[in-house]
């Protein structure tokens, strides 16, 4: 009995020597085959990257639901972190807003995203204000890094603080923190884009929250500035007299003047201050 055919798929090197086909199995690649272009390689995402080197811990509930003045002052604090521009790169911006009176109790700034300057914010906070905060003190910010990494939540829980985040990419859970940054941004466009340093950004934003708390007269304070209205109605139920000569247009024409003419002119000009 014959034995049966030996069929030899592709080129086994070995099986190829074998069956004497090696020289038809060596083929040399065609003279225009070309090497495989590269394809372009993505820079890493910086915030990806913080992502991955931060312990996550979990989320909490929107105990806020929108209620940001029902509850008194000092009862919500909304917290965020805003880029500012700085040479072509970005500087950071980390605030406490009290949802009430609209003063900003703490910030702190830094030159990178790390999450240590928004601990340094909450160490502020509870230095200056620690007295006034209890539990029923609720931290307010959005879903970010920042603020469900375990440090950040381990540092509010040992100060007895509680934690409120707002839903998932959903900004008007957080609405008076995004105006006070956008007014911050508009008001200060001038200054940012002649800032060549960190040490000029900080110090520009340092007379700016000095000019925001004490002098900037707002609508919805009865046209006082935020400190004004803490001190005079820590819980108001009607529109107090706001200025020196009993007249609320007053307070509202020396406002917009200073709106327009900017937090430099707080420190320029004597006339233009507040009783």
């Amino acid at each position: 009995m014959c034995p049966a055919p030996v069929i030899t798929i592709g080129c086994v090197p070995n099986a190829a020597a074998a069956h004497g086909c090696a020289d038809e199995c060596e083929e040399d690649p065609p003279a225009h085959a070309e090497a495989p272009s590269r394809l372009p390689i993505r820079k890493p995402n910086p915030y990806r990257r913080l992502q991955r080197s931060i312990r996550m811990g979990s989320t909490a509930a929107n105990l806020v639901n929108r209620e940001f003045e029902s509850r008194g002052p000092g009862a919500v604090l909304l917290t965020d972190i805003t880029y500012i521009p700085l040479n072509g790169k970005f500087c950071y911006l980390s605030t406490s807003l009290d949802a009430c009176t609209k003063q900003i109790l703490a910030y702190a700034m830094s030159e990178s995203l790390e999450v240590d300057f928004a601990l340094e914010m909450v160490e502020q906070l509870v230095q200056n204000y620690g007295p006034s905060l209890n539990k029923e003190t609720v931290i307010h910010s959005d879903q970010g890094t920042h603020y469900t990494s375990l440090k950040f939540i381990r540092l509010v829980e040992s100060r007895e603080l509680g934690r409120s985040v707002s839903r998932r990419s959903n900004c008007w859970d957080n609405a008076p923190r995004e105006s006070f940054f956008g007014h911050t941004k508009d008001e200060l466009a001038d200054k940012i884009s002649s800032w060549t340093s960190f040490a000029d950004a900080t110090a520009s934003i340092d007379r700016w929250m000095d000019y925001y708390n004490q002098d900037r007269c707002q609508w919805d304070l009865a046209k006082l500035s935020p400190m004004n209205f803490t001190i005079t109605s820590p819980q108001v139920s009607t529109p107090p007299v706001c200025c020196c000569n009993g007249s609320i247009d007053f307070a509202l024409d020396l406002g917009c003047t200073l709106r327009k003419r900017g937090p430099e002119a707080v420190f320029s000009s004597p006339s233009l201050c507040l009783f």
